[in-house]
């Protein structure tokens, strides 16, 4: 199944969370000046940044990262304008790594809550890190495609907003959840199969070895899928699926063959088989094939 695009609106969910906590934080505007993507590392020489991984359908890194100084003013206008008075911070200390962090996090705070609204569900974050110096934000970006924000901030100067992120498929649940039934007489295969449609949200209501027990089978669990091997003993998957065809001839029905038996692959589909999938499985294919039923 494949990743889903990353799009305009998913980095908006970004973008207007981070103005509006520099805004609130800082008491400083954030001006966007453009977006760009781009592989590896940044070109700019960034002196600090703050890593956060974000977990759930939404993955990968988001980086902040400031100019020679930028880290240092920030933290500075932060304190100063929590406690009513100035503050200079002098160098990178714990004071300056810890709001950093806490502005990292409240700005992902309201970006998963807008990621949310968007149906990208169960999205978390891990606990932001800073890493000092170019040579350290390179590798972490090396060898990635990434969707870079540059902003003019305030007094800060130069902040960039990188995002290395992947979108997962959505996975079934609920209502949507389909009951199969996994037809082969390996063991190994069906296993092998049963592990990859339940990591993926479907229910495995029963299996069978053979063509004779799969048509028991179906006429007693009336799946609304059924995945079945050609090349069985006592009935093979040709004649099984003539079989359950006649018990209902809606049935859903996916072949599983390998590439030596395509004209049997043929037959099946014109007795009514909805598709194939082949040995050795594939999960992507698998996925988008059901995804079809």
């Amino acid at each position: 199944m494949k990743e889903e695009p990353v799009k305009a609106e998913h980095i908006n969910a970004f973008i207007v969370p981070f103005m509006e906590t520099v805004e609130k934080m800082l008491g400083m505007s954030a001006v966007a000046k453009g977006v760009s993507m781009r592989e590896g590392a940044s070109e700019e020489n960034f002196a600090m940044s703050v890593a956060v991984g974000v977990n759930g359908r939404i993955n990968g890194e988001v980086y902040l990262s400031f100019g020679e100084g930028g880290g240092i003013k920030t933290a500075s206008s932060m304190k100063s304008r929590a406690i009513g008075e100035m503050v200079t911070y002098e160098s990178v200390g714990p004071e300056v790594e810890a709001a950093l962090k806490e502005l990292a996090n409240v700005f992902l705070g309201h970006t998963i809550g807008k990621l949310r609204e968007l149906g990208l569900e169960s999205t978390t974050i891990s606990p932001p890190a800073i890493h000092v110096g170019q040579a350290k934000v390179s590798g972490l970006m090396s060898g990635k495609s990434l969707v870079a924000i540059p902003f003019a901030v305030g007094s800060i100067g130069r902040v960039e907003l990188a995002l290395c992120l992947k979108i997962a498929p959505k996975q079934v649940t609920g209502a949507d959840v389909k009951k199969i039934m996994v037809v082969d007489d390996s063991d190994f295969q069906r296993d092998v199969l049963k592990m990859l449609l339940q990591g993926h949200g479907y229910s495995v209501v029963g299996e069978a070895a053979d063509g004779n027990e799969a048509v028991q089978r179906y006429a007693e669990l009336q799946p609304d899928i059924v995945t079945l091997d050609i090349i069985m003993p006592n009935m093979d998957g040709v004649d099984a699926l003539q079989k359950i065809k006649e018990i209902n001839p809606a049935a859903k029905v996916i072949m599983v063959s390998s590439i030596s038996d395509k004209e049997r692959v043929v037959e099946c589909l014109r007795r009514g088989a909805m598709s194939y999938i082949l040995k050795p499985y594939e999960p992507e294919k698998i996925l988008e094939t059901l995804l079809k039923c």
